[in-house]
């Protein structure tokens, strides 16, 4: 990296208004102290004044005074920060999520005019074990595709543990349960579906293009809540819904009595304290898999209220273990 390139990335550093120390510079330039005084005299030539503080915890600071040139972001950067936000808001730990969009907004226009990002919907979830450097090998081919109109063959591992070669084309990419889905039309079962990247065993680009209908409508599919209309990828079949939510009322009882209060499991979420020991949890939950799942995971400290179906379900699991137990 050049002279004129290093003093603008000390430029950019300095910008954020803190001292630094001449060593903490060298570091963050991977260069050596001395350059750094160079690169200050350089600057102040060319009206950027940087003030010398002396002491312990003296150092460099830029007289905000001055003006600092408009930056130019690659559109790889410009990507990573707009899903920096998607992934932020998906782990759940920004105090206020709407400020947050909102500054990086600022960030993003101050820097250069920018387009509005597309939307990409989150459902906060588990992290998935696949390594990020292969989804985003993925996410990359995908992409690709989407912006070119050219059409897929996957190989989808689908909920009954068998892979299959699928010709899919693709629309969107977007997260859900913090895993990244691409929406797309699959040519084998004729219709709109979701498909998880983390099941994608291998992608082979193919020579076709595709246009996308003039009826398609994205929000038939997708919407702030995620996965919306369709069906998701079964084996041969369409026996689960993707829009599938379902009202639930719980019982818990000990500890989770208490915790339940602190978290949000689902839409239009009631929570009504009946005593130090005991809470009763309603909302609407997406899949009656997952559903299932929830219940089962708070073991004899949560009963099932409502609907029926979960009721039996949850019993007929919990006496097939006994069983499979009793006879070991």
């Amino acid at each position: 990296m050049g002279k004129a390139a290093m003093c603008i990335l000390m430029l950019q550093i300095l910008k954020s208004g803190r001292v630094y120390k001449i060593s903490e510079l060298a570091d963050l330039l991977e260069t050596y102290p001395r350059n750094v005084i160079e690169y200050k005299k350089e600057l102040e030539e060319a009206g950027y004044y940087i003030i010398s503080i002396p002491g312990k915890y003296g150092g460099y600071k830029l007289d905000r005074s001055g003006t600092m040139p408009s930056l130019k972001l690659t559109d790889e950067e410009k990507k990573i920060l707009q899903i920096s936000v998607d992934h932020l808001v998906a782990r759940g730990s920004l105090i206020d999520t709407k400020l947050y969009q909102t500054s990086i907004s600022k960030v993003l226009s101050s820097i250069e005019e920018l387009p509005p990002p597309q939307p990409t919907f989150i459902i906060p979830g588990v992290t998935l074990s696949m390594p990020v450097d292969e989804i985003n090998k993925r996410y990359q081919i995908i992409e690709d595709c989407i912006n070119s109109r050219t059409k897929l063959k996957i190989a989808f591992l689908s909920n009954d543990n068998v892979v299959r070669e699928r010709i899919i084309r693709p629309y969107k990419l977007f997260i859900y349960n913090n895993a990244w889905f691409v929406l797309a039309f699959c040519e084998t079962m004729q219709k709109v579906l979701y498909f998880k990247l983390n099941r994608i065993e291998s992608l082979e680009i193919q020579n076709d293009k595709f246009r996308i209908p003039i009826y398609y409508n994205e929000r038939e599919y997708i919407d702030e809540e995620g996965l919306k209309g369709g069906t998701d990828w079964t084996s041969s079949n369409d026996e689960k819904i993707a829009g599938e939510w379902v009202h639930i009322k719980l019982k818990f009882t000990g500890r989770p009595a208490m915790y339940i209060k602190e978290y949000i499991y689902g839409q239009n979420q009631i929570v009504t304290p009946i005593d130090k020991d005991t809470t009763i949890l309603e909302c609407d939950m997406h899949y009656r898999y997952n559903t299932i799942k929830f219940v089962l995971g708070f073991g004899t400290d949560c009963e099932v209220l409502e609907p029926e179906w979960l009721k039996d379900e949850v019993s007929k699991i919990i006496f097939q273990q006994y069983e499979k137990y009793k006879n070991k």
